[in-house]
């Protein structure tokens, strides 16, 4: 390390610029070195020539290759290190231990020696200079005092650093000093980041499954890769060789050992060592010493191929991954968007394949699990290079031991296969179940807290719980399955082994009459051992193939699903678009369009093709040579595309707008307006026509200077989770004048002077909460904090900002109240920034802009019924019938509260002085430090603490069944004919020469015990596995659902969504064999220990200098490594979370084109992941490397002592293998400790949200049996409320009281705090000083549960969940049919039958309904998506219908519905809710001027509350203002002396 950090200094002291001439002075000194060291190889060479007088060819050979050493730096100069060089260096420093052995001891020419001597030196010289040159020269040298992440080390490391990992050091160092953060995770190296790599991969072999084109693309690294791994297959499989090798050498009798050395005039070279043992080396101690040194040079050999191979195979993966997740965030952005498309036929079944198109959260499982499947790719790949390798040689090497008898037992080996096969097959058909079932119980999750509070306030908090807590169920029902097959395949290759050791060993010395001698015993296990574990391979080979073909067809599913029209998405025009014909017309021609089904194909294969494929095939039936085919040339049925589901068509739409006009659209709730802007936007599929959209980006209109694009403001505005700025400006360019004018005609700068933080305010911030209401039903990242007016008139903005000549609006206005909707029309729709610009406006206050309009369009049913200039519908008589229509509800749209408009304060004076912007959205905690006992207890105890101790129990009695058998095979090898101090016969046996089997049984009934050890730990583990992810996953769900309100505004729901994907997931994918691998390496690790020392007790010097070692390098992996894998989780959330956001504004990104920014974006947050990972793994190559460079030593040390201390050779073979054990022990002990670490870390984080705060409690005692009474009331006795004890309080000694039955219509201006006051019913959050008494009882002295059981709240943003439309009415079975169709009916959906329009006329067709008929096993798709926002409140309101509680609270619930409809429902809240109290917040005065009394709240404070009509003639009156400011007073004045007069 210490090299590194000096390197590291220079770094720092140099220019970030290359210097030419000392780099080249530099390179030129290690080319002449280079050449020095090959011309004195050369000399050495022909003098050895001259010397053996004959012409030698190997020599010659030699003699050649240094020729080429000499000359090749000579000429060419390499920058980078020759590989060339290295191959012969190395090869060169084996030959040279060989001579020196077999020659230089010998010789007796003094000079001979030291050539022999000084060629080995020059041999490493010349390696080291190799090392020490940089692998990208031309980079220069890094600039650490470059602003954002550190550069990546890896792009700047030489050779020798590279393979030591020892570049890594500033990592470790700044771990070891304190924590890592996400400031420290570096850049990722060049060639693996997103964007580059994706932007390739994207042009190449599109016709190829993805899966081809990840391993075509990057092929070259591949094929590096393999021959990596059959280097390290080779140094691994020679292992054993070298240790019978070492055992034949010192158990040979002495009269064998004497050997003369080697004629002069023979050479030997490495190989010879291996094919012809017996004509090398001397039978005696020494060449045991010989063996192990070459056993030593082998193994620290590998620790270098290793690092190689793992880091550039991880390279590979990451750029695969890359690859991959930048194919389908471009496939999400092209995709149609059917995130409202429900299709009852495509049903999940379990182990078959899932034929619906990728929602939501079937899209994140494809980016955060599928894409994972590329490493079992990699392990794939891997096998398939060193397993064949590995197998032959071996096998010859078994063979050469004891002949056939090795092969016997694989006869148990192949006879097991076809169990194991069948066994595989419902291994890969479960995995399918459970990802299918984890999907279910993801989605569920994730429709649970997207709509948590609503669940709240509706006290369904316990049986949503029992709902997710089903498909919980049902998914774990799966997981058992898969894990007692697991479970078996795993026994069965712990007892096949067994099996073939067993009988292969009682062949060789029962039948073929052999000796099982030491040099034989324990190479022959050995071998047994690699041999079966990579036989072992290839039945996983099936398993990893089965869960990437899994994988891999549900993302080719995804891939090929239906995209977008080319004029739609950005990333499909291109620049040809500006090519074509120029045509600046918005609207349509003779069009027809309906929306999207399904974005699945289901593509049928040509029946002539011998190549076709059902897709649908089980993996097991598909070859692996398909995916390198061609695809067949296959056609799209279109009777089979998807069975038809009735959705709504949109038909002969034939409008032009007029050009730099506004024009309005207008129509009923249900009608078809939303849908014809989503046609000319290209979101629902043209049937026939033509849509006419100017999209040219790069063509600017010369009379106003706007870009010839799109701007839109979607009906459910779509926001994302930034700042308010950053909202609205949208990635375009930041102008002052024009920013602040925008803010002034949408009506922000009240808002913004309300907010601490201004325009930094972040989407989601609740700093101020005062402007909080209870609109907050979205997630974060729609915007949850801020009210409905304020999300629409801050996507207005974004609309208006954006140079764009079009401008869609669908609805702005109904979200806000009708003064705000005045001023916007004011301020906004007659301000210069709309002047020249094509508007279209989807409205229902069509009185209000009609002097502004140009054209008025009208639909009804899916069809344009009129349109024209405002003048030409006047003289036809139409215009009469459009305004008849909205007239009267035209007087009742009046302004609740008047927002003022006040000059935004100049913050730029005191910009100095401004405080940083508070950040409602929490940084994600990250652990420090180990992990805490108590969360091993909690998780221990959550797997039942007497199973936990079985497993250990049976772990240890396997292990030190190990051991025993190792001595048993001592004893047994050391029982024949030998030496007598070298025989032992225990137990009374006879010796093994005159009858083996007594040994042979013995052996047999120690393995059997193993086997059965083996068995007895894997009960228990299925089940206390069950135990633990049931208990926490339900645990966890229980305190997120019971957490306060507050706790969601300040955590993305994709942070919650990961503790219960990727967190649960670890706990259910093998943890509780992480920790059984532990133990059983710690358990390892003593019984090595305990063997060396005893047999060896000066080892134990070396023990404690070797543990000092491992220890000092483990610190500071296990730092690095445990903050690495924390980091990877909290940078992997980013990714989700804005994949997510994207997918939810999809249709708005594709609008204004931006998609290309927003997968930039994506690619930075990917690539900050993948650094992560990397890093990760990198880490462990770096401890990896180092521990096998101490476990060589350590082998090697072991070896000295046991030949020195001459052990015998049982002991001798014992002491090695428990040599290698230790390192392996230590190494993979505190690898598995660390991946425990890393589990637990994700049982720690689900710890945290086990111990959440919690509401109160759901039921509370002591509540009396009538409560609450038929006539209760509601008092507010001098309530003070506050959000947080650190804001200002939002109500401030609010004292009224409401009568049994009484309907109140709350109103007040934005931030009076009406919408708290309303919400301060449901405890939300409990009063700091007063009480609210409901029946007489303090609300505070009742369970939330129960007190929310007998309230109802309808909120302005309808909440609803998928299914049908009677799970949404009746979740949980409470009421009959008819109740639940009468409540349709109340609200006027249409239940019976719809109006038939006649299309025969046009399309041949027959007459078909033009609104869908509700039924109620109509479908509703994931937030009722498929559903109008009017009909998704209408449906909504039925639910509050149906519920009838005692109270009810509307928040401007009616806002986006027709005035016709508007009317029809308050007619049904008045009769259905007569007898119960109403809470009103609403817009319309019109809606509560005859309510019994109004409530006007005004700084938190009640000013008025009286009649209305007696508000309304109170002169100087808040209420009165108010009607005044409406510009209808009398109409509302009358209404209200009406009311009162019936009253009376």
């Amino acid at each position: 390390m210490q090299p590194m950090l000096m390197y590291k200094k220079s770094w720092r002291t140099t220019r970030s610029t290359p210097v030419i001439g000392p780099r080249h002075a530099q390179r030129s000194k290690k080319s002449l070195l280079f050449v020095v060291i090959g011309a004195l190889e050369l000399v050495g060479r022909i003098y050895l020539l001259v010397r053996a007088r004959s012409l030698d060819l190997p020599l010659v050979v030699s003699i050649s290759v240094w020729i080429y050493a000499t000359l090749m730096p000579l000429f060419t100069r390499p920058a980078r290190p020759p590989y060339s060089l290295i191959t012969i260096y190395l090869l060169a420093v084996f030959q040279a231990l060989l001579d020196i052995y077999l020659y230089g001891t010998f010789d007796t020419v003094s000079f001979v020696r030291v050539l022999y001597i000084g060629h080995l030196a020059l041999c490493i010289v010349g390696l080291l200079l190799v090392l020490s040159m940089p692998l990208n020269p031309t980079l220069g040298e890094p600039n650490f005092a470059k602003e954002g992440p550190p550069p990546a080390m890896d792009d700047y490391a030489t050779l020798g650093q590279w393979l030591t990992v020892s570049w890594l050091a500033t990592v470790l160092r700044r771990a070891q000093t304190g924590s890592l953060e996400d400031s420290d995770i570096p850049a990722v190296a060049i060639d693996v980041r997103s964007r580059l790599l994706a932007r390739k991969f994207v042009t190449l072999w599109k016709e190829r499954s993805l899966l081809v084109r990840l391993l075509l693309a990057n092929l070259g690294y591949l094929v590096i890769n393999l021959s990596l791994i059959s280097a390290g297959a080779v140094l691994q499989a020679i292992q054993p060789i070298l240790l019978n090798r070492i055992l034949a050498s010192i158990e040979a009798p002495p009269e064998e050992s004497l050997i003369s050395h080697p004629p002069a005039t023979e050479e030997y070279h490495l190989l010879a060592l291996l094919w012809a043992p017996k004509d090398v080396y001397q039978r005696d101690v020494r060449s045991a010493y010989l063996y192990s040194a070459l056993a030593f040079v082998a193994m620290i050999l590998r620790p270098h191929i290793f690092v190689l191979r793992t880091q550039s195979m991880r390279r590979v993966i990451v750029r695969a991954r890359a690859e991959a997740i930048g194919e389908i965030y471009t496939k999400a952005f092209k995709r149609i968007d059917t995130s409202g498309v429900v299709d009852p036929k495509a049903k999940v079944q379990d182990g078959k394949p899932d034929t619906r198109a990728a929602d939501m959260g079937k899209l994140v499982s494809l980016v955060s699990v599928d894409v994972n499947k590329i490493a079992s790719v990699a392990s794939i790949l891997e096998t398939f290079a060193a397993t064949p390798l590995t197998i032959v040689i071996t096998a010859w090497f078994l063979y050469s031991l004891i002949g056939y008898s090795g092969f016997v037992g694989y006869v148990f080996f192949f006879a097991s296969f076809p169990w194991s096969w069948s066994i595989n097959k419902r291994m890969m058909n479960m995995q399918t179940a459970v990802m299918q079932k984890r999907d279910l119980r993801m989605r569920s999750v994730n429709e649970l807290l997207q709509s948590i509070k609503f669940v709240k306030f509706s006290a369904w908090e316990t049986r949503w719980i029992e709902r997710v807590l089903r498909f919980r169920e049902e998914e774990l029902s799966q997981l058992v399955k898969l894990r007692v097959l697991y479970a078996l395949f795993g026994l069965t290759w712990h007892i096949v082994p067994i099996i073939i050791s067993c009988v292969d060993l009682a062949w060789f010395t029962g039948f073929a009459g052999g000796q099982l001698t030491v040099a034989i015993a324990f190479p022959t296990i050995h071998a047994l051992a690699v041999l079966t574990a990579e036989l072992n391979e290839v039945p996983s080979l099936f398993g990893w193939y089965g869960s990437i073909v899994t994988a891999f067809r549900r993302i080719d599913e995804f891939l090929g699903e239906e995209e977008v029209p080319d004029s739609v998405s950005s990333l499909k025009r291109g620049d040809e678009v500006s090519t074509r014909q120029f045509d600046t017309r918005l609207g349509a021609t003779d069009g027809s369009f309906e929306w999207y089904s399904t974005s699945a194909k289901k593509i049928v294969p040509d029946a002539k093709s011998p190549g076709a494929v059902a897709t649908s095939a089980p993996w097991w039936k598909v070859s692996p040579l398909r995916l390198f085919k061609k695809p067949a040339r296959t056609q799209v049925a279109p009777a089979e595309v998807v069975e038809h589901i009735s959705t709504f068509q949109l038909h002969d739409i034939n409008v032009v707008f007029p050009r730099g006009q506004l024009s309005v659209v207008t129509g009923a709730t249900g009608s078809g307006k939303s849908s014809l802007l989503s046609a000319l936007l290209g979101e629902m599929r043209c049937l026939k026509g033509r849509v006419l959209l100017p999209r040219f980006p790069f063509h600017v209109d010369p009379a106003t200077g706007l870009s010839e694009n799109v701007s839109y403001c979607a009906q459910r505005p779509w926001l994302e989770s930034k700042t308010v700025r950053e909202n609205i400006l949208f990635g375009s360019p930041f102008n002052n004048d024009r920013y602040a004018a925008v803010l002034d005609a949408c009506a922000l700068v009240q808002d913004f002077n309300q907010w601490d933080d201004g325009d930094e305010t972040e989407i989601g911030d609740v700093r101020d909460l005062r402007a909080l209401l209870f609109l907050m039903t979205e997630l974060e990242q729609n915007g949850i904090v801020l009210s409905g007016g304020q999300k629409a008139r801050v996507a207005l903005a974004r609309a208006v900002y954006a140079r764009t000549q079009t401008v869609l609006l669908d609805d702005v206005l109904s979200a806000v109240d009708s003064y705000t909707a005045s001023t916007l029309i004011e301020n906004c729709f007659r301000s210069p920034l709309m002047r020249g610009r094509t508007v279209v406006l989807v409205t229902h206050h069509v009185t209000a802009v009609l002097p502004l309009a140009s054209w008025v369009v009208k639909v009804e049913d899916g069809r344009i019924v009129s349109q024209g200039t405002v003048a030409d519908l006047r003289a036809a008589g139409e215009l009469a019938g459009i305004v008849r229509a909205e007239a009267q509800e035209e007087q009742a749209q009046e302004e609740v509260v008047k927002e003022e408009v006040v000059v935004l304060k100049d913050k730029k004076a005191d910009e100095s002085e401004k405080k940083a912007a508070k950040k409602l959205v929490e940084a994600e905690t990250k652990a420090k430090g180990s992990v805490r006992l108590a969360v091993y207890m909690g998780y221990f105890k959550a797997a039942s603490v007497p199973l936990v101790l079985v497993i250990f129990a049976c772990m240890f009695l396997k292990d030190g069944s190990n051991l025993v058998q190792s001595f048993w095979m001592k004893i047994w090898s050391e029982s024949y004919d030998r030496p007598s101090d070298w025989r032992s016969t225990p137990f009374g046996f006879p010796s093994a020469s005159a009858n083996v089997m007594p040994y042979v049984w013995t052996y047999v009934a120690l393995q059997l015990g193993s086997a059965l050890l083996i068995l007895g730990g894997i009960i228990p583990q299925i089940w206390s596995s069950l135990c633990a992810s049931r208990s926490l996953f339900r645990n966890m769900l229980q305190s997120v659902v019971r957490s306060p309100t507050r706790y969601f505004d300040k955590t993305p729901t994709g942070r919650i969504l990961n503790r219960f994907s990727k967190d649960i997931d670890s706990v259910d994918d093998g943890l509780q064999d992480i920790l059984n691998f532990t133990a059983s390496q710690i358990v390892a690790f003593i019984v090595a220990i305990t063997t060396i020392t005893i047999s060896v007790p000066p080892f134990i010097i070396a023990v404690v200098f070797l543990v000092w070692l491992h220890l000092y390098f483990a610190r500071g992996y296990m730092i690095a490594s445990r903050d690495m894998v924390r980091l990877m989780a909290t940078t992997r959330s980013p990714v989700i979370t804005t994949f997510g956001e994207v997918l939810r504004g999809l249709t708005t990104l594709r609008a204004f084109g931006c998609e290309v920014r927003f997968r930039e974006r994506m690619f930075k947050q990917l690539d900050k992941f993948h650094s992560a990972f990397y890093l990760n793994v990198v880490i462990n190559s770096w401890l990896r490397y180092r521990f096998d460079v101490l476990g060589a030593f350590t082998f090697f040390f072991s070896a000295l002592l046991s030949l020195y201390f001459g052990l015998t050779p049982g002991l001798t073979a014992i002491v090695l293998t428990q040599a290698e054990n230790i390192v392996q022990s230590i190494y993979f002990g505190l690898r598995f400790y660390i991946m425990t670490e890393n589990s637990m870390n994700g049982v720690e984080r689900i710890e945290e949200y086990i111990a959440l705060p919690s509401e109160s409690p759901l039921h509370v005692s002591g509540v009396p049996a009538y409560w609450p009474p038929v006539d209760a009331d509601i008092v507010y006795d001098n309530v003070v409320l506050r959000y947080a004890p650190d804001l200002e309080p939002v109500l401030r000694g609010v004292t009224f009281k409401i009568n049994a039955g009484e309907k109140i219509g709350i109103v007040g201006r934005t931030g009076s705090g009406k919408s708290t006051l309303a919400m301060s019913l449901f405890r939300f959050v409990d009063p700091d000083a007063g009480r609210i008494t409901l029946g007489g009882v303090d609300i505070t002295h009742i369970g939330v549960e129960d007190l929310r059981a007998h309230l109802t709240l309808i909120p302005q943003d309808a909440v609803l969940f998928s299914g049908t439309i009677r799970e949404n009415l009746d979740p949980f079975n409470e009421y009959s049919d008819e109740q639940c169709l009468n409540a349709l009916r109340m609200v006027h959906l249409p239940v019976d039958e719809a109006p038939q329009v006649d299309d025969g006329a046009n399309t041949g067709e027959a007459a078909r309904p033009a609104q869908t008929l509700v039924i109620l096993d109509s479908q509703v798709s994931e937030a009722g998506a498929n559903w109008s926002s009017g009909q998704r409140q209408l449906i909504a309101l039925a639910r509050a219908i149906l519920r009838n509680t005692g109270i009810t609270v509307l928040d401007e619930s009616t806002a986006s519905v027709d005035f016709d409809t508007d009317r029809k429902i308050q007619t049904a809240i008045r009769t259905q809710f007569k007898n119960s109290i109403l809470l009103t917040i609403a817009h319309r005065l019109h809606t509560i001027i005859d309510y019994d009394r109004v409530l006007v709240l005004e700084n938190g404070k009640v000013v008025e509350f009286d009649r209305p009509a007696r508000l309304i003639a109170r002169e100087g009156g808040v209420f009165r203002g108010m009607c005044v400011k409406s510009g209808h007073f009398a109409e509302l004045q009358a209404a209200a002396n009406s009311a009162d007069t019936a009253d009376v």
